[in-house]
């Protein structure tokens, strides 16, 4: 399977991602001039403004300093790219049950397990053979559904034969 491309934004929001994981809540806006490199990095100011703009970033004030802070917009962002899609022979199935009254909640959910590389086994079980545990973590805790979901990793599975045509697995 090719390598997919990684967007401008997603680049950003990684990089602003890693340095709040090194420094804590907020990234300097200095520091991430001074890490970003490449081609585009005249243009970071315009890329900064549409991510705020798109609500994936926040600009806030601290010692009379600028600062990014991801937005859970962003968050979510950051937590469903970059994955590996490397098959290590064991299926990853999430099963949940969110009640109605958190439906945006749910919907959102649903949205980003695509975006991890699940496909749904029946309405509130999915699956997918790829390791994406540390991001499915972070998924429930920045959703709050703790409580709502249970993540499994299985060695085997019924059906494999089909399951492994529709994530392409042979190829």
């Amino acid at each position: 399977m090719p390598a997919r491309r990684i967007s401008k934004t997603t680049k950003v929001l990684n990089l602003v991602d890693a340095l709040i994981n090194e420094s804590g809540v907020f990234c300097s806006y200095k520091e991430l001039r001074r890490r970003v490199r490449g081609r585009w990095q005249s243009n970071l100011s315009k890329t900064i403004a549409d991510l705020r703009e798109h609500g994936y970033l926040e600009i806030v004030e601290i010692d009379n300093r600028k600062a990014i802070k991801l937005t859970q917009k962003g968050l979510l962002k950051t937590i469903t790219s970059g994955w590996s899609r490397q098959w290590d022979g064991r299926w990853r199935l999430v099963g949940f049950d969110i009640e109605e009254k958190r439906k945006k909640t749910r919907d959102t959910f649903r949205t980003n397990l695509r975006l991890l590389g699940f496909k749904p086994l029946q309405k509130s079980l999915w699956i997918t053979p790829f390791d994406v545990s540390e991001r499915i973590e972070e998924l429930i805790d920045l959703l709050d559904i703790r409580k709502n979901v249970d993540y499994f990793i299985a060695d085997a599975i019924t059906d494999k034969d089909k399951l492994v045509e529709a994530f392409r697995l042979n190829q």
